[in-house]
């Protein structure tokens, strides 16, 4: 069945045609204002509708929600993790002692002996290595000068700690 509508009043005002000039200068002397403050004032109050629920009847009423118990829990497992690591690094912490400046110095000077003494053996090997022997010493000379180098960096700090296990 095909759908008719039934009053032609019912359709808007159709847009105007492109020749059609508008009304020029075209006034109301209605205040806008007042008009809807009376409405307003006589209008009938909207009706509540009756379906809504009571909440205080309902089964979850007066329970707390599973996200805020599942949210404090996590907070608490949380506070927890926490408390263990601050227990943990002040134990560890009271294993780590400073070195004194006598000690600090001798292990400076005897590192940069060293380093001295591996330099002066990789500077003679040359620049190039034909056997694989002299090809490995000379990455091993190579590694042990750069690890000598970042100890003697880490040593160049004013304040030096050493772990102690035996604490």
């Amino acid at each position: 069945k095909r759908y008719e509508r039934s009053t032609v009043q019912d359709r808007k005002v159709g847009v105007p045609k492109k020749e059609e000039k508008p009304i020029m200068g075209l006034k109301s002397d209605k205040n806008f204002v007042v008009s809807n403050v009376v409405e307003n004032t006589l209008a009938v109050p909207k009706k509540r509708s009756e379906n809504t629920v009571n909440i205080p009847t309902t089964d979850k009423f007066g329970k707390v929600p599973a996200y805020v118990t599942q949210r404090k829990n996590e907070l608490q497992s949380q506070k927890n993790m926490e408390s263990e690591y601050h227990a943990n690094s002040a134990a560890a912490a009271e294993k780590f002692q400073e070195i004194t400046g006598s000690e600090l110095k001798n292990l400076r000077d005897s590192l940069q002996a060293r380093w001295d003494q591996v330099n002066r053996e990789f500077g003679t090997m040359g620049f190039q290595v034909e056997t694989e022997s002299k090809k490995r010493r000379h990455e091993q000379l190579d590694l042990e000068l750069r690890t000598i180098e970042a100890g003697l960096d880490k040593l160049g700090r004013a304040r030096v700690f050493v772990y102690d296990e035996q604490k």
